[in-house]
């Protein structure tokens, strides 16, 4: 019985966890103002009966909360802190017990950001956690990379 288990925490588990759905769609849009600054702006579509949880949870209790990382930051200056948007649910979840704002259908990050003197690229990713009413699946990082010119 004891092989039996080993083996499964050491086979059929991991192809498990590679067969999670991807529950959100995410899309980036980069506006350039006429001050040289942009505006990021990253668009997740969440599939039906999914939620992605806040960045601001108040609790490190619960689920992991959204966060949006720059590979730059140490030459980035961001002005002021990463707004989220879009549909918004806020009350008690039953899968963690507590009261939590979440988002259904979409979750929209906007981070404005002055760039420094020659950099071409930005690189970044957001860490987000998604479950449905029964399930939560591992917490994930969407990386993406935007051309500057």
């Amino acid at each position: 019985m004891r092989y039996l288990v080993v083996f499964f925490l050491l086979y059929a588990m991991p192809f498990n966890l590679l067969a999670q759905p991807e529950v959100v769609d995410w899309t980036i849009t980069v506006q350039s103002e006429v001050s040289g600054d942009i505006t990021l702006i990253l668009e997740g579509k969440i599939q039906d009966g999914w939620y992605v949880y806040s960045q601001n949870l108040g609790s490190t209790d619960g689920p992991i909360a959204t966060e949006l990382v720059f590979n730059e930051a140490e030459t980035l200056q961001l002005v002021g802190e990463t707004a989220e948007s879009g549909t918004k649910v806020e009350g008690y979840d039953k899968v963690f017990g507590m009261d939590i704002a979440k988002y259904k259908e979409t979750i929209v990050l906007t981070q404005k950001i002055k760039l420094p003197e020659g950099l071409d690229k930005l690189s970044a990713y957001v860490t987000f956690m998604s479950c449905n009413d029964e399930v939560c699946l591992p917490p994930r990082d969407f990386e993406f990379e935007v051309n500057l010119n």
